[in-house]
């Protein structure tokens, strides 16, 4: 999630009283979010290690590959 996530997160929790209801839909996203950070990562290097991202997709604003 970042740096941001988390206290964006927690700030939007304080002062609410959740029912289990929210409890459960909050923890689907909080598990969510974290599975799509974990499979980008193994994406990105799966990509690594077959030499990167093709020139045509990489970021022209930057010399670090995508």
């Amino acid at each position: 999630m970042g740096t941001i996530g988390p206290f964006y997160f927690f700030g939007w929790l304080t002062g609410r009283v959740l029912s289990a209801d929210d409890f459960t839909n909050d923890h689907r996203i909080v598990v969510a979010l974290h599975e799509t950070i974990r499979l980008m990562a193994e994406i990105d290097k799966t990509i690594d290690a077959h030499g990167g991202w093709p020139a045509p997709l990489q970021r022209k604003d930057s010399g670090k590959q995508q």
